[in-house]
C-alpha cells in the first residue's frame, strides 16, 4: 500500500499573514477560510495554516535557539542550517 500526502499544515499565530505570504509565493488561491483553518489549494498543492496562537515564527540564523511551542525538552529547539 502506498501512502499520498494530501495536504502540508502549518500552525501560525497569524493565519491570515501566514496564507497570505504562502498564496503569494506558491501562486494559489485561498480555497477556504473558517474561525482557525485557511486552505489554499492549486497547482497540484494543497496547503493549510490553522490558528496557533504560541506559536513563534523566527527568522533562522546558524545554531540560534529560540523558543518553540510543543517542544518537549523544556520548549526549546537548536535550529541549525548547513551552508554550502
Amino acid at each position: 500500500m502506498t501512502g499520498q500526502l494530501r495536504t502540508v499544515v502549518l500552525d501560525a499565530a497569524d493565519r491570515d499573514a501566514e496564507a497570505q505570504l504562502w498564496s503569494a509565493l506558491l501562486d494559489i488561491p485561498v480555497v477556504h477560510r473558517s474561525a482557525d483553518w485557511t486552505t489554499l489549494q492549486g497547482r497540484d498543492v494543497r496547503l493549510a495554516v490553522q490558528l496557533a496562537p504560541d506559536q513563534v515564527r523566527v527568522a533562522a540564523g546558524p545554531n540560534q535557539c529560540v523558543r518553540a511551542s510543543g517542544v518537549a525538552n523544556g520548549g526549546f529547539v537548536r535550529l541549525r542550517r548547513r551552508w554550502g
